[in-house]
Protein backbone atom coordinates (compact mmCIF):
# COMPACT_ATOMS: atom_id res chain seq x y z
CA UNK A 1 0.00 0.00 0.00
CA UNK A 2 0.91 3.34 -0.87
CA UNK A 3 2.30 5.90 2.15
CA UNK A 4 0.96 9.41 2.48
CA UNK A 5 3.77 11.39 3.20
CA UNK A 6 3.40 14.50 4.51
CA UNK A 7 5.55 17.54 4.37
CA UNK A 8 4.01 19.27 7.44
CA UNK A 9 5.10 16.08 9.40
CA UNK A 10 8.35 15.99 8.01
CA UNK A 11 8.92 19.63 9.07
CA UNK A 12 7.64 18.92 12.70
CA UNK A 13 9.59 15.90 12.92
CA UNK A 14 13.20 16.81 11.33
CA UNK A 15 13.07 20.32 12.47
CA UNK A 16 11.40 20.97 15.64
CA UNK A 17 14.31 22.25 17.21
CA UNK A 18 15.60 24.16 14.96
CA UNK A 19 11.96 26.24 14.73
CA UNK A 20 12.00 25.99 18.84
CA UNK A 21 15.26 28.16 18.92
CA UNK A 22 13.92 30.10 16.25
CA UNK A 23 10.93 31.45 18.40
CA UNK A 24 12.43 31.70 21.42
CA UNK A 25 15.13 33.73 20.18
CA UNK A 26 12.64 35.99 18.56
CA UNK A 27 10.91 36.37 21.47
CA UNK A 28 13.90 36.75 23.65
CA UNK A 29 14.39 40.25 21.60
CA UNK A 30 11.06 41.20 21.14
CA UNK A 31 9.25 40.79 24.10
CA UNK A 32 7.89 44.26 23.70
CA UNK A 33 5.86 43.78 20.72
CA UNK A 34 4.51 39.93 21.94
CA UNK A 35 1.51 41.56 23.34
CA UNK A 36 1.70 39.33 26.91
CA UNK A 37 -1.00 39.78 29.54
CA UNK A 38 -1.57 38.88 32.84
CA UNK A 39 -3.61 39.34 35.54
CA UNK A 40 -1.40 39.02 38.56
CA UNK A 41 2.09 40.13 36.68
CA UNK A 42 3.11 43.53 35.21
CA UNK A 43 4.07 42.42 31.90
CA UNK A 44 5.18 45.70 31.00
CA UNK A 45 8.35 45.23 33.01
CA UNK A 46 9.61 42.23 32.12
CA UNK A 47 13.02 40.82 30.42
CA UNK A 48 14.38 38.06 28.86
CA UNK A 49 15.73 36.43 31.71
CA UNK A 50 11.58 36.13 32.92
CA UNK A 51 10.31 35.05 29.93
CA UNK A 52 10.64 31.27 28.07
CA UNK A 53 9.07 29.35 25.27
CA UNK A 54 7.83 26.18 26.13
CA UNK A 55 5.77 23.56 24.54
CA UNK A 56 6.00 23.71 20.76
CA UNK A 57 3.54 22.87 18.45
CA UNK A 58 3.73 22.79 14.66
CA UNK A 59 0.07 23.57 13.08
CA UNK A 60 0.21 24.89 9.56
CA UNK A 61 3.25 24.65 6.70
CA UNK A 62 2.61 27.19 3.84
CA UNK A 63 4.47 25.77 0.29
CA UNK A 64 4.77 29.10 -1.94
CA UNK A 65 4.85 27.49 -5.71
CA UNK A 66 5.40 30.50 -7.10
CA UNK A 67 9.66 30.46 -6.30
CA UNK A 68 11.66 31.66 -9.05
CA UNK A 69 14.48 29.58 -7.77
CA UNK A 70 15.10 25.58 -7.08
CA UNK A 71 14.74 26.30 -3.55
CA UNK A 72 11.61 25.48 -1.76
CA UNK A 73 10.01 28.49 0.21
CA UNK A 74 7.36 27.89 2.53
CA UNK A 75 5.67 29.17 5.92
CA UNK A 76 5.49 27.14 9.27
CA UNK A 77 2.95 28.57 11.32
CA UNK A 78 3.56 27.37 15.49
CA UNK A 79 1.72 27.89 18.35
CA UNK A 80 3.39 27.44 22.29
CA UNK A 81 3.44 28.85 25.38
CA UNK A 82 5.16 31.92 26.51
CA UNK A 83 6.11 31.61 30.16
CA UNK A 84 7.48 34.48 32.07
CA UNK A 85 7.44 35.28 36.19
CA UNK A 86 7.60 38.09 38.30
CA UNK A 87 10.11 37.97 41.01
CA UNK A 88 9.62 39.99 44.11
CA UNK A 89 11.08 39.93 47.86
CA UNK A 90 7.37 38.77 49.16
CA UNK A 91 6.30 36.30 46.30
CA UNK A 92 7.12 34.52 43.07
CA UNK A 93 4.07 35.02 40.75
CA UNK A 94 4.32 33.25 37.24
CA UNK A 95 1.98 33.42 34.16
CA UNK A 96 2.06 32.45 30.74
CA UNK A 97 0.25 32.86 27.23
CA UNK A 98 -0.61 30.87 24.15
CA UNK A 99 1.25 32.58 21.03
CA UNK A 100 1.12 31.93 17.03
CA UNK A 101 4.07 32.39 15.39
CA UNK A 102 4.33 32.30 11.48
CA UNK A 103 8.11 31.62 10.35
CA UNK A 104 9.53 32.05 7.00
CA UNK A 105 12.05 28.98 5.91
CA UNK A 106 13.62 28.22 2.51
CA UNK A 107 15.13 24.97 1.26
CA UNK A 108 17.74 24.06 -0.79
CA UNK A 109 16.79 21.23 -3.24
Amino acid sequence: MVQQRSFQKYVSKHHENDLFDAVASFISGNIDDLELWSNTIDVDNLDEENVSFEDIVVKYVYVNGDSMSNDIEFDVVVFGDVCFKEVSRNNDEEGSCTKWFRLNCQANT
